[in-house]
């Protein structure tokens, strides 16, 4: 796997401004969602770089990659995460996400 593929913090990562941004379109709309749980699949590759780097970076996985000089293996990952937006005061309760998509125009 070379660094130009996608690795699984950066996927996170994506979907975190995702949601954010349904956050900011859903800010005063009359309807809004609450976010539960979000729950993601992938097919991931654990690597270990024999370069000299030490450490286990997992990447999504994609087919008909070609072969790297390394050890990896390809597994299936499933995630649970529960979305809270920070309070900014530890002290006080993180609530769930209010998530909304743009007003489709009215006939």
């Amino acid at each position: 796997m070379t660094d130009d593929g996608i690795r699984l913090a950066t996927m996170i990562d994506q979907l975190r401004e995702e949601l954010m941004e349904s956050m900011a379109l859903g800010h005063g709309q009359p309807l809004q969602f609450e976010c539960g749980e979000v729950t993601l699949e992938a097919q991931v590759t654990a690597r270990r770089d024999v370069k000299g780097k030490t450490g286990l970076r997992f990447w999504i996985a994609e087919a008909g990659g070609e072969g790297t000089t390394g050890s990896s293996r390809v597994q299936t990952v499933k995630l649970t995460l529960k979305p809270l937006v920070a309070a900014g005061d530890p002290d006080k309760p993180q609530r769930r996400p209010l998530l909304s998509g743009k007003p489709e125009p009215r006939s």
